[in-house]
């Protein structure tokens, strides 16, 4: 189960026991999606020698500069099109390895990528994303979403597509407080690269922030590849990344990254049980019987069960649901009464019990069933739901043994045997009136 960590520097592995490392995810990685039978996915080499045939009279030379010709000859939104409809944005779905990554980090994730195969990922894992394409952005207070940086923009944000050569070379003027940010974050985080190759265009846009700022703290990135050639590990080597050459065949790119990101996972879960494998929030000791309460957001979630900065709207950014409601975007959360630690529930399926695979663990109580029992969140409709498993010593809700699926309100108390946990949920109030 452990087989690639071995590989791994040991600065790398304390920092991702930590939680110090940031991902920063290049169109390699996309080549793990999971496509229809009669498609494959193209590289950027593929798709700048597409639109090069599309030009009468073109001489290719490489895909930047076709790309850069099809937007002069068709325009921004033809071109924008068809690479949508290359990548098949609307019909691939993650893979494993997305999956495995999302286990893995789910507090910020760079891409660079066009596609919303991570959001996906996330979404199907229980977590909630919000994409942030520019620095004003970033000063909203998103605590309990997983921030996804869209270094190059998406396809629902055509504007902020790096794909010409003119993108590429006012970038950084563009992007200038973004990229700010992304040297301040390489202060405290290791940036660790995933589906880049030395070749990459994408690499271009955030190298010279990253390299410069790493040579000032003389300080390493790492670059994740199957297999590498000598070349290219010395090329990066010259630009301050270590690449790290997991071994196998180039073909099992989605199993190898998937165990990969398995062996950490299981790594971070040895090493922090009580951090329930970063799956949850803890705060010990609690200073409060509310829930921790972050600015609100609105519920206009995207079709990948994200919102987009665009879609916030005024009044404390509440968004209107339904008729005559707001929904107050707080936290799922329990507080454990005995320990007076609380713990913010951030996945639809919440696993609790004495064992250390549940998503809270209860220490120090025998009469906790391994995995106890289950609360659902239903986090569009503001709903939650718990069930027993099957425990040895029973599930109660105020004082009353659960047989079924019983839903739960706020501020209700669910013991566990005799574990008493206080659950919080997010409330709905009155509709604002908006101008």
């Amino acid at each position: 189960m452990s087989r690639y960590l071995s590989y791994l520097p040991d600065r790398l592995i304390k920092n991702l026991i930590s939680h110090k490392v940031i991902p920063i995810i290049g169109a390699g990685f996309s080549k793990n999606a999971l496509l229809p039978p009669e498609i494959t996915m193209p590289d950027w080499e593929q798709l700048g020698r597409y639109a090069a045939s599309r030009l009468k009279g073109f001489s290719y030379k490489n895909a930047l500069q076709a790309l850069s010709a099809y937007e002069a000859e068709n325009g921004r939104l033809e071109l924008v099109q068809l690479l949508s409809e290359l990548l098949c944005s609307a019909r691939i779905k993650p893979g494993s390895a997305h999956t495995a990554l999302c286990s893995v980090f789910h507090d910020i994730i760079f891409t660079t990528n066009f596609d919303f195969l991570l959001e996906n990922a996330l979404q199907a894992s229980g977590w909630l994303s919000v994409p942030i394409y520019s620095h004003q952005e970033l000063a909203v207070d998103l605590e309990g979403y997983v921030k996804l940086i869209k270094l190059h923009g998406d396809f629902k944000r055509p504007e902020e597509l790096i794909i010409t050569e003119n993108d590429y070379d006012t970038f950084t003027d563009k992007k200038r407080l973004l990229t700010e940010y992304i040297s301040g974050m390489f202060l405290t985080h290791t940036p660790l690269l995933i589906g880049y190759s030395f070749d990459d265009y994408d690499i271009r846009s955030i190298w010279q922030t990253m390299n410069a700022r790493l040579s000032e703290l003389q300080k390493r990135a790492y670059c994740i590849m199957v297999n590498a050639d000598m070349e290219e590990i010395i090329n990066f080597k010259h630009r301050n990344v270590t690449v790290i050459s997991l071994p196998g065949n180039k073909s099992d790119y989605n199993e190898i990254l998937t165990e990969f990101f398995q062996n950490i996972h299981a790594l971070i879960s040895a090493q922090t049980p009580e951090s329930n494998v970063s799956q949850l929030l803890t705060v010990s000791p609690a200073s409060t019987d509310n829930p921790d309460i972050s600015k609100t957001a609105a519920d206009s979630f995207s079709q990948q069960n994200t919102f987009h900065m665009n879609d916030l709207n005024k009044n404390n950014f509440s968004g209107s649901k339904g008729s005559g409601s707001t929904v107050k975007m707080e936290h799922f959360s329990l507080l454990q009464q005995r320990t007076q630690t609380r713990i913010r529930i951030r996945k639809k399926e919440f696993i609790i019990g004495s064992s250390d695979n549940c998503d809270f663990t209860v220490e120090g109580n025998v009469l906790v069933s391994s995995k106890h029992a289950s609360i659902s969140i239903d986090f569009e409709n503001i709903r939650a739901f718990l069930c027993d498993l099957n425990s040895t010593n029973g599930t109660y809700v105020n004082d009353i043994e659960i047989t079924g699926r019983t839903e739960l309100e706020d501020g209700c108390t669910i013991t566990l045997a005799n574990e008493n946990l206080i659950f919080h949920m997010p409330r709905k109030k009155a509709a604002d009136k908006y101008i």
